[in-house]
């Protein structure tokens, strides 16, 4: 089953799960989730303010109760984005040729390395 096959949705959380599952394995844990405008409920805030995370989210205009958001951290939501826009170019990555989810996640690793020596070298 491709990724492009599968909804929106699961796509998603294929993608943060292996970003999760990245960053607890090299130790990196993040506080923060950055999400979008559509993803503000209180049902979603509940949950990762009861996992611990600090939920990252601007409030829709019609909500009664508007909560502060700090830009700094949403205006990083935009460099997530595009890293993850840059893995899905790579072709086994956006089509998901692998019959098994490690090596999905190996593989999505070896994207993420090139990534990121192409970043260092770059600075």
């Amino acid at each position: 089953m491709g990724l492009r096959r599968v909804s929106a949705a699961l796509r998603q959380e294929l993608l943060v799960n292996a970003a999760s599952t990245l960053s607890h394995r090299h130790g990196l844990v993040s506080r923060c989730v950055h999400l979008a405008l559509g993803y503000d409920s209180d049902a979603i805030r509940d949950d990762l303010e009861r996992r611990g995370a600090d939920p990252v989210i601007p409030t829709k205009s019609n909500r009664r109760v508007q909560r502060p958001v700090d830009k700094t951290k949403y205006a990083l939501r935009n460099r997530i984005e595009r890293f993850f826009n840059r893995l899905k170019q790579t072709r086994r990555i956006a089509t998901r040729y692998d019959n098994l989810a490690s090596s999905f996640l190996g593989f999505v690793e070896i994207a993420t390395i090139r990534q990121w020596i192409g970043f260092v070298h770059t600075t």
